[in-house]
């Protein structure tokens, strides 16, 4: 492996039988490509062999095991889609920045997304791009209703359509109670932190909450400072200067759970904002009702609306 400079190789402890083998690789490769470590992608896909097979092959969950060389970082997912092993990785952030990352990696991805799916593999949610949503800063008048809603591709996820949308990319995630558009959100700010922790010339994905926003005199930038302190312990002027330098991916989960009669002035907050931060990513979650409801819409880029699971999914699920 030093030799050949590979950083990792998974190697069975046994031979794998062969209705297992196609199995396992299925599962450490969904895993994988979603943005988990290697290291989780391994373990999760072991998991699923102990739960699926133990009881024909006992003990299988324990045959595959990472060969590590420790002279090389482990290889990542989105370095491959790339086709290129950055170099940037090897620079690290200023500690506040990855203070930041840790904390946003803990609490949301490791402590509410991995805890709420259990260890199971996590189901492939449709997504349906619903252009007539959003008010679009030059218009829409040209699009027909089959052009502004259309169902994407199956396996299309939220980071391929924040991704088409370059730097400065806005995007409305919007579904029924449910239907699993803040797992979506926090999908999507997973694969945005692994690709931060790849690079750090990339803003940090961070989470808030909406459904603090008290509008009155605050202004939003206002608004975020506040919630970066309190929430996650920076200081109010180092807040200032990461917001100021567009240095945050800011993804906003609960609109509709902000107070009913702020909703309509958080947005125009929101649209206020990104007129003025033209590079800085933003990302909303709401149910589709709520915000259908309001008289404003966010003038954003973009818009998905997250499917309701099929019968036959959640049976798979179960």
């Amino acid at each position: 492996m030093a030799t050949l400079h590979i950083p990792q190789v998974i190697v069975m402890r046994e031979n794998l039988p062969d209705e297992v083998a196609p199995h396992f690789l299925r599962c450490f490769l969904k895993a994988y490509s979603r943005g988990k470590s290697l290291y989780t992608s391994v373990r999760t896909a072991r998991q699923v062999l102990a739960d699926d097979w133990d009881q024909k092959y006992p003990g299988i969950g324990w045959l595959p095991v990472i060969g590590q060389n420790p002279a090389e970082l482990p290889i990542a997912w989105y370095e491959l889609r790339q086709g290129f092993r950055s170099q940037k990785r090897r620079r690290q952030r200023p500690d506040d920045e990855n203070a930041l990352l840790d904390k946003v990696r803990t609490y949301w991805v490791e402590g509410v997304l991995e805890k709420s799916l259990h260890g199971r593999l996590r189901i492939e949610l449709g997504l349906e791009e619903r252009l007539d949503a959003i008010a679009h800063p030059w218009g829409m008048v040209w699009e027909t209703p089959e052009q502004l809603r259309k169902y994407l591709a199956p396996g299309t996820r939220a980071i391929d359509v924040l991704n088409e949308m370059g730097k400065g990319g806005t995007l409305l995630i919007l579904g029924e109670p449910g239907s699993g558009k803040t797992t979506t959100l926090l999908e999507l700010a997973e694969d945005l932190i692994t690709h931060a922790d790849q690079d750090n010339t990339l803003p940090i994905p961070i989470i808030f909450n909406l459904s603090n926003w008290k509008g009155g005199r605050q202004t939003f930038i206002d608004w975020l400072v506040q919630e970066l302190n309190e929430k996650y312990r920076v200081s109010k002027a180092l807040s200032r200067q990461w917001i100021n330098a567009e240095q945050l991916k800011l993804m906003l989960d609960g609109l509709d759970e902000v107070r009913s009669d702020l909703r309509d002035s958080c947005i125009q907050a929101i649209n206020q904002f990104i007129q003025q931060y033209g590079k800085t990513e933003l990302v909303v979650c709401s149910r589709v009702q709520d915000y259908e409801a309001l008289k404003s819409r966010l003038q954003f880029q973009g818009a998905i609306y997250v499917q309701p699971l099929t019968d036959q999914q959640i049976e798979d699920y179960l």
